[in-house]
């Protein structure tokens, strides 16, 4: 990880500032998890900033703080496994896709498969880092969708068609409710830096140092 990092703040310096719009597909994370690639899992760790620190830090978490050991906790379970992860960008709006396949009956059924869809609006960062074009994100929503589980088991899992978690009104309403600031108010706006832009790749970070690397999907490349 070391070196790649390294490799990105080489490139970050010769950024030749292509367009971010197009869909994008993730090739790299600097998170074990790469779910953490959703700006939902940025806001969820800036939901918990304040937190006091976890009573216990797992394993495989990076420090003490209860973001970071819930992840380490997700990470850590052996009931699915996560594919392509895409960002499709436009000029007011980022939506992310996370692909998971869950292995919960592999022994009885074909294993099933879901998206999760979040979606956020998008305004340029008035300051913006140097060879950094930032964008700022305001979490809408999360949906799942195309969930293959309503098929297998319609009764338990019919529901997922309609979920939707409206995150940008709970975070807030969260915030309102304990008062106390505990919860930022701001919670469900992130950050996303460019750090490097071409007509294939895409370098990006977080706020919290979160590193990405994304390839341009193969049918904008050549349509």
């Amino acid at each position: 990880r070391a070196d790649i990092d390294v490799l990105c703040q080489a490139l970050e310096k010769i950024d030749p500032g292509a367009p971010l719009e197009g869909r994008w597909r993730l090739v790299y994370s600097s998170e074990a998890g790469i779910y953490r690639s959703s700006p939902f899992f940025w806001g969820f760790k800036k939901l918990l900033k304040n937190a006091p620190d976890a009573p216990l830090q797992l394993r495989n978490s990076r420090d003490t703080s209860y973001a970071e050991n819930v992840f380490a906790l997700t990470d850590g379970l052996p009931l699915y496994e996560i594919g392509n992860c895409f960002h499709t960008i436009t000029s007011t709006s980022v939506v992310s896709e996370v692909e998971v396949q869950l292995k919960l009956f592999d022994s009885l059924l074909p294993r099933a498969s879901t998206i999760m869809t979040t979606t956020a609006r998008a305004q340029p960062l008035s300051v913006s880092l140097e060879n950094q074009r930032g964008l700022q994100l305001t979490l809408e929503s999360t949906r799942i969708v195309d969930s293959t589980l309503e098929t297998l088991l319609p009764p338990v899992f019919g529901f997922l068609g309609d979920f939707s978690f409206p995150t940008e009104s709970a975070f807030s309403q969260l915030a309102d409710r304990l008062g106390d600031g505990r919860v930022p108010p701001d919670a469900a706006t992130v950050n996303m830096f460019a750090t490097y832009t071409s007509d294939t790749l895409r370098i990006s970070r977080t706020e919290s140092g979160m590193l990405f690397i994304h390839v341009k999907d193969i049918d904008e490349i050549f349509w």
